[in-house]
């Protein structure tokens, strides 16, 4: 291999090195980003809605007491009918959290929960509505008080889905971190393995390229100092190679016209010395 590809191979290198470190952190950026906003894309909005959720479960509530509560005739249909708005708000709000929020089993798991523990309140609710509609108030009150529970399990069934939706975002930011830490490390063990590579090449084309040089430096003495016994190594494919042939057939060319004129000499004297 020639000394320009050489020095051709050791820019390539240096060039695939930073390609890989830039490449390598561009897609690890995109992954943290992905990772870190999470809680942006997912948890804020779900936990917002189930937020929202609550509120509307509690007007449920308030509505259904004050329609225990409320004797005049003109206002509870009015009571009724907020109380029926709201019910169909929570509905509402839960199908909204399918469509935009789930994000695994266990997110799909809790929505049921929370489903089915409103329906189960929205039996007894639509129970104490029937009673107040027959004018039994005093026996859907009592109805009511005897199924507490039922409310008490939709505010569990909302508080377990908010807690998971923050362990969604605790370990997205964990993972985004993870992300990170890794990165850092094959940036560093890339950059450390591209510069060994190109220091290794470097070492080894300045180590060839000195040495040649210090020995054609010292063949052109020797010839200068009329030493043409030397032996040349011209095997050489690079432009060292060439540099050496170069000296040798210079060096050759030398002992050929030494030896013309050698002979030349020869020749004159023996002629002087059958002149003479």
């Amino acid at each position: 291999m020639t000394i320009a590809k050489r020095l051709y191979l050791l820019v390539a290198v240096a060039f695939l090195g930073l390609a890989c470190v830039t490449g390598l952190a561009l897609v690890q950026t995109g992954r943290v980003f992905t990772a870190a906003n999470f809680a942006n894309e997912n948890t804020t909005p779900s936990l917002v809605l189930l937020d929202k959720v609550a509120r509307a479960f509690a007007r449920v509530r308030i509505y259904t007491w004050q329609y225990i509560s409320v004797e005049d005739p003109a206002l509870s249909p009015k009571v009724l009918a907020n109380l029926e708005a709201s019910r169909e708000e929570v509905l509402t709000l839960l199908g909204d959290y399918e469509k935009r929020d789930l994000v695994d089993a266990k997110d799909t798991a809790l929505l049921k929960e929370d489903r089915d523990a409103v329906e189960a309140y929205y039996v007894v609710n639509r129970q104490v509505a029937d009673l107040i509609g027959q004018g039994k108030r005093e026996e859907g009150r009592i109805y009511a008080g005897q199924h507490l529970d039922e409310s008490a399990r939709v505010a569990k069934a909302l508080d377990a889905h908010n807690d998971y939706n923050a362990q969604l975002s605790a370990r997205a930011a964990e993972e985004a971190r993870a992300i990170m830490d890794r990165a850092r490390w094959q940036e560093g063990a890339i950059s450390l393995l591209m510069t060994a590579i190109v220091a290794a090449i470097g070492i080894v084309l300045a180590r060839r390229v000195a040495r040649s040089l210090n020995e054609a430096a010292t063949i052109a003495r020797t010839v200068a100092e009329g030493d043409l016994r030397g032996t040349i190594d011209a095997g050489g494919k690079d432009e060292i190679g060439q540099l050496m042939r170069a000296l040798r057939d210079m060096r050759d060319g030398l002992v050929k016209i030494v030896g013309q004129v050698r002979q030349g000499t020869d020749t004159i004297l023996s002629a002087s010395e059958e002149i003479a």
